[in-house]
């Protein structure tokens, strides 16, 4: 495997990623496998939220153009020196169309005969596509060598539209759950007690949203259902903890006197101490990674039967270890109600979600990441 180079080529690195590809380049290395992330710069909602992280040593910052076509956005990464300088043996993609690098990338490595890999969803969750952007993907996504799958669902949605099974690898994307775990154990009772003094939250009485604020995450939805929910229980708030376009707009309605608490980003024990007060985790829409963050604290969420969350829903199970209510505000207010009053079904659920938060973790993703780029750059020797 000597003089093996990987490349991956990804949007922008967010915080929560850069454990994975630090541990996915250490993995390499171990293995004579050199790994390069090259990245470009977040946009618009992305940027809003305020998590890019730049000057990491596996890392390459890349120029960007962007383009308006048909109401889409299209990005163009411009690879092309780095390619010529860096010279992959095997190139990983994001699953994309709007990416015109991906393109560039599939012909020049057609050229120089270099494997390309994809990963990502597998199927689309999170937005409507067209029966002709779906063919189009699905026709791109065969074209690649080997799928990374973020979770069974995309395996299975993959080979149901004629991707070999053998050539994909299921990592089961995990944020970095054993720094949360250390996190929340580290916190002493004071240490709780100071974060819902500092932040005005009363104890028992609170939920939290953590995401981006904008408006892919169903913030007015969660809004109209907070104030009936505060009508129900006396002092109830919600925590917003997070960043993004909507962020002013909240922290105004918060001065105005709504039930809310804009908290901003949340890290380290910050994010610890705000999951060791909340009752509930509140995400009506678009749940993804929250999902990992509910199971490894045991806090339950509650959320809505909606047609955009992303593949980590599919590690919530209603009533096991979370709810999922009618996708309208009075049945999910209910829904926030009913859980807050009932601690018995919350520990319940709670319990359930630790176990099941076994084997989602940074450490097994990368695991499972290194040992599918190991098989694939195997299977094209």
């Amino acid at each position: 495997m000597n003089n093996l180079r990987v490349l991956i080529v990804q949007p922008y690195v967010p915080e929560y990623r850069v454990p994975l590809f630090d541990a996915l380049s250490t993995r390499l290395r171990g293995q004579g496998i050199d790994l390069l992330v090259a990245v470009g710069s977040p946009q618009g909602a992305d940027a809003a939220r305020g998590d890019a992280v730049q000057g990491l040593p596996w890392a390459l910052h890349l120029q960007e153009r962007y383009c308006r076509v048909l109401g889409r956005t299209l990005r163009r990464r411009l690879i092309g020196s780095s390619l010529a300088s860096y010279m992959p043996t095997h190139i990983i993609v994001e699953q994309a169309l709007h990416n015109l690098d991906t393109y560039e990338i599939g012909i020049w490595a057609a050229r120089a005969r270099v494997p390309v890999a994809m990963w990502g969803h597998g199927s689309t969750y999170t937005v409507k596509h067209s029966r002709l952007q779906a063919t189009l993907k699905n026709w791109l996504t065969r074209r690649s060598s080997w799928f990374f799958a973020y979770t069974h669902g995309g395996r299975e949605y993959l080979v149901a539209h004629g991707y070999p099974s053998s050539r994909i690898s299921v990592l089961r994307n995990s944020t970095d759950t054993a720094a949360l775990r250390r996190d929340m154990s580290s916190l002493g009772a004071e240490d709780v007690a100071l974060f819902q003094v500092e932040h005005d939250i009363p104890p028992g009485k609170s939920a939290l949203f953590l995401g981006g604020l904008d408006d892919r995450k169903g913030l007015p939805f969660l809004l109209a259902a907070v104030e009936q929910v505060a009508a129900d229980v006396p002092g109830f708030v919600l925590m917003l903890g997070g960043d993004g376009l909507l962020a002013e707009n909240l922290r105004a309605k918060q001065k105005s006197g709504a039930p809310i608490r804009v908290l901003g980003r949340l890290e380290g024990q910050d994010r610890a101490a705000a999951l060791a007060t909340a009752t509930v985790l509140a995400i009506p829409e678009w749940i993804g990674l929250v999902a990992v963050d509910s199971l490894a604290s045991g806090v339950p969420i509650v959320t809505t039967q909606h047609q955009h969350h992303a593949p980590e829903f599919e590690y919530l199970v209603d009533g096991s270890n979370c709810v999922v209510t009618a996708h309208t505000v009075a049945a999910y207010a209910q829904g926030l109600v009913e859980l807050m009053k009932t601690p018995e079904r919350r520990r319940a659920l709670s319990s359930q979600a630790v176990e099941d938060s076994a084997g989602l973790s940074t450490e097994d993703m990368a695991d499972r990441f290194a040992a599918g780029i190991i098989h694939w750059t195997t299977a094209t020797a």
